[in-house]
């Protein structure tokens, strides 16, 4: 019988002798007294199956119905601070990561010039129409390529750099296809002129306009305007 709630009982009674179960008023249910509910807690969590007692529930009462310090209330505030720093930090890191997963190295690049260069030449030997060809090998929309100048050369400090193998021929290509091919550098704004020496001195065919920098700033802009930029670039 220890096993049978107050409701239970309650509910059982009713219409066999109604005068002996309290009745609810007009408020919500009447009123228990606290020795019942302990024990209907208790019959609850037995009949699912749970080791609990009336001193289990009454401890559990007991512990929530103390109010905190203000220092205990201070440090889980603090607490709660902490998560919610370490959460945020954590996501930060991850776009981070991702940032870092665009940048393709300049040894890759250099790699993809080359084979870039062979597989044209294999394809117009068969395919002349290069427009044709360039929208067959794109398998999404593009709007332009910004390319990074440390991308097509190499120690291009004082001097005028060397080219990487492919590279002149893969932008002229993608010119011909009707991609937009634009630079970027980290020099001064004053000194695009030279990048364009530097540029041509290779063969490349363009004109200050083609030039813009510095790159954090392009990049910036980019993504105010709805665009991702993939800049090629040394690791």
């Amino acid at each position: 019988w220890k096993e049978v709630t107050v409701r239970c009982l309650c509910a059982a009674w009713r219409p066999l002798w109604p005068e002996c179960v309290l009745q609810r008023d007009f408020e919500g249910f009447e009123e228990l007294e606290e020795e019942a509910v302990v024990h209907e807690i208790v019959s609850l969590g037995n009949s699912m199956g749970l080791e609990v007692d009336d001193d289990d529930v009454e401890e559990l009462v007991e512990e929530h119905s103390k109010e905190l310090s203000t220092e205990e209330l201070l440090e889980l505030h603090k607490e709660e601070n902490e998560t919610l720093k370490r959460s945020l930090t954590s996501e930060e890191s991850g776009e981070e990561d991702k940032e870092e997963s665009r940048i393709i190295p300049a040894k890759d690049l250099k790699d993809a010039f080359f084979c870039w260069s062979k597989l044209s030449k294999l394809a117009e030997d068969y395919h002349p129409d290069v427009v044709v060809i360039m929208s067959g090998w794109l398998s999404e929309p593009i709007k332009g390529v910004l390319l990074d100048i440390t991308g097509v050369l190499y120690e291009s400090g004082e001097g005028f750099g060397t080219v990487i193998p492919g590279s002149v021929e893969a932008v002229e290509r993608l010119r011909e296809a009707g991609i937009p091919v634009r630079f970027v550098t980290n020099e001064t704004c004053a000194s695009r002129a030279a990048v364009v020496v530097k540029l041509r001195h290779h063969n490349f065919s363009l004109s200050e306009a083609d030039v813009f920098s510095p790159v954090p700033a392009v990049i910036s802009v980019l993504r105010e305007r709805g665009l991702t930029p993939h800049t090629l670039v040394h690791p």
